[in-house]
């Protein structure tokens, strides 16, 4: 099950999330973090920040409507997994920046891709899901 909460947005944004205790995860590809998406359907174009239950944080992306969503760049893994993260998304213009945090106020960027919002609008908000197929976005 999956749980989208979001509001809309235009233009660049700068958003940063802590995910403090991501623990009690049975499937391995469960996954919450923060995404910027076009709309609500299920195909929509989107960026997402992403902490795994078993893999680490990762940037995904589906750069166009229909398409599927791909990996960005390289997983951070620690060993073991980490169950908590500070994540960044930097939209400006078309690019979307995706930071890693310290906790401690510093941020590094991990990787970042080119995606276009149609009319630069989208929405921003709180993704989780426990990938077992189904998906409920809100407001």
């Amino acid at each position: 099950m999956g749980h989208f909460f979001s509001q809309p947005w235009e233009g660049d944004i700068d958003v940063k999330v802590h995910i403090s205790a991501f623990t009690g995860v049975v499937n391995q590809y469960a996954k919450a973090g923060i995404m910027l998406r076009s709309d609500n359907s299920d195909d929509a174009t989107h960026v997402y920040g992403i902490l795994s239950g078993s893999i680490g944080v990762c940037l995904s992306s589906r750069r166009s409507k229909h398409n599927s969503s791909i990996r960005v760049g390289n997983y951070y893994q620690t060993s073991p997994i980490q169950k908590s993260a500070w994540l960044r998304l930097v939209k400006k213009m078309d690019t979307v920046e995706f930071y890693i945090g310290d906790g401690e106020g510093d941020w590094f960027l991990h990787a970042s891709t080119v995606v276009r919002f149609p009319d630069d609008t989208f929405r921003v908000g709180l993704a989780v899901t426990s990938n077992d197929g189904e998906f409920y976005i809100g407001d």
